[in-house]
């Protein structure tokens, strides 16, 4: 019955999911913050009945499958330009900041030393999945979104083992700073880290090798979900980086993909399953974080909270700017590369966009019950990533018009418009058509009405025409994504004539594969622009 019972909980959230996500369109508000919000509401009004996730299914079922797609689809030949910065940001900068943000909660808080160093492991690393979605929204640089997308990508894993560590600590009665052994600390962080990078990429070389020579995506789909739970759970039998070792290896996938190296079938179903994966288990967890929220818990606990996002910012502020302008000296002097140039608008995005999100959860989750501020650093924990989301998730796009940052040309809009005025209009005639047939309005108003919506078509479609002449790369991007619905089209078209035995399996197959290399291409070109 308690399985029946999870079952019906786990499908009401997946409804839940999908009622928000049409919601959220209309309001322009992150998904994420949106799945928050209705949970939150949701467990407040008791509507939903309330269930708890086990830390182990978080940590062993939902994090690699969403690390996968996180990194699957990054675009790696952006990553290698900028990697220096990337590791740069993501290393030491999540050091600093898990020291700066368990010393105020030390000081400010109360908590003790080694349980504010835990709190902050947990709750430095940065959630991208709001921060992207508003990025491709707005379309701005692709090197800040890659900056961001990376250190992501890069810093959880510094995060993690720096929480392990400091926890393995505290079960070993470690209750301060003094006496640890700082080398010994030092070396196995370092250790960690390098082996994940050092599992990830031959783990990722050698599904690449194996995928590429089987050539059928069922097969290769479950290569993939093999090898992503095997080298997660390799990485913590042999003490590396589950985390790094995740990452690089789904990176080496995905640029496998995109080199055209695994076929353009499996890129399409690797695509389609590991999305589908990360909506679900990402709409699951961000309600779960809503539908935990205790409001009186959070009321009561309202100043620890606020200085405890007060700290998160502070810890991210004072490594971004400081080290972002070094950076910026060392390339006017030549000593590193031009392009790793940090604009200061771009740093006021880096130091903002310090959203939390379901990591942190899965992370305080998993905690020992016998640690003696679990609950207090649970509450802590909630709040942050629940206020993060809300203020900062909210505010990130009218920032980012603020400073200007997106790199859609006013052409570009224009053309949007031009075509929105198209789109509008046919659907205006076709109605009037429709009502004139039915005998609904007299010829005067059809006509009168007719003559009006044909002129702003004909007006909107010069309008394109002369845009087009002017800027060649409007009609080739509406060329691309035009031919792409075709695709889409036509490979619907077969697949139902397979599935009504019109068309052999064998021809179906192999015309399926077509259009599949097809969309392939026209899919990594447009991600390699963005």
């Amino acid at each position: 019955m308690q399985t029946h019972d999870t079952l019906v909980s786990y499908l009401l959230l997946l409804f839940i999911a999908i009622v928000v996500s049409l919601a959220v369109r209309r309001i322009k508000l992150p998904y994420s913050i949106g799945l928050v919000v209705a949970g939150f509401v949701l467990g407040y009004s008791q509507i939903v009945p309330s269930f708890t996730i086990d830390s182990s299914l978080i940590i062993y079922i939902f994090l690699p499958a969403l690390l996968f797609d996180s990194s699957f689809n990054a675009n790696m030949t952006n990553l290698k330009q900028h990697w220096k910065l990337i590791f740069a940001f993501a290393i030491p900068g999540t050091i600093v900041s898990i020291l700066i943000v368990g010393t105020i909660t030390h000081f400010l808080i109360g908590v003790p030393w080694m349980s504010s160093l835990l709190f902050a492991a947990l709750i430095v690393p940065t959630d991208a999945i709001s921060i992207l979605a508003v990025f491709k929204e707005l379309k701005v640089p692709s090197k800040l979104a890659t900056l961001v997308e990376g250190e992501s990508l890069f810093n959880d894993g510094v995060a993690i083992i720096m929480f392990k560590l400091i926890l393995a600590l505290i079960l070993a009665e470690q209750y301060d700073l003094i006496g640890i052994d700082y080398a010994s600390f030092s070396f196995r962080l370092a250790a960690s880290y390098t082996g994940g990078l050092i599992l990830g990429a031959a783990s990722g070389y050698a599904a690449g090798y194996l995928m590429k020579r089987l050539k059928d995506p069922l097969l290769e789909i479950m290569i993939t979900v093999i090898v992503i739970y095997g080298v997660f759970l390799l990485a913590e039998k042999i003490d590396v980086s589950s985390i790094v070792t995740v990452v690089v290896t789904s990176l080496m996938i995905g640029d496998l993909s995109r080199r055209m190296t695994i076929s353009a079938t499996t890129q399409i179903a690797l695509s389609s399953f590991w999305s589908f994966s990360a909506f679900a288990l990402n709409s699951i967890l961000f309600l779960f974080i809503g539908l935990q929220l205790n409001f009186t818990m959070l009321w009561s606990n309202l100043l620890p909270i606020l200085i405890a996002l007060v700290a998160v910012n502070i810890g991210r502020i004072v490594f971004i700017y400081p080290y972002s302008n070094l950076v910026n000296w060392l390339s006017r002097k030549n000593i590193i590369m031009h392009r790793d140039h940090v604009p200061l608008k771009w740093q006021h995005v880096l130091a903002l966009g310090n959203l939390k999100g379901s990591l942190s959860m899965a992370l305080v989750v998993s905690l020992p019950d016998t640690l003696v501020y679990k609950d207090f650093l649970t509450v802590l924990t909630f709040g942050v990533v629940f206020f993060s989301l809300i203020v900062q998730g909210t505010t990130l796009r009218p920032i980012l018009r603020l400073f200007r940052l997106q790199t859609l040309s006013q052409d570009q809009i224009e053309f949007d418009k031009r075509q929105g005025m198209i789109i509008s209009a046919k659907a205006v005639l076709a109605s009037l058509k429709s009502d004139y047939e039915r005998g609904l309005i007299n010829s005067a108003v059809y006509d009168s009405l007719r003559e009006q919506y044909e002129f702003v078509v004909e007006n909107s479609e010069q309008s394109i025409t002369r845009l087009q002449t002017k800027n060649p790369t409007l009609a080739d991007a509406h060329l691309q994504a035009t031919y792409y619905q075709m695709l889409m089209l036509q490979r619907s078209v077969i697949l139902n004539a397979q599935t009504q035995h019109i068309l052999s399996e064998d021809a179906a197959n192999e015309l399926l594969a077509n259009f599949d290399r097809q969309m392939a291409t026209i899919g990594w070109i447009k991600k390699d622009e963005a």
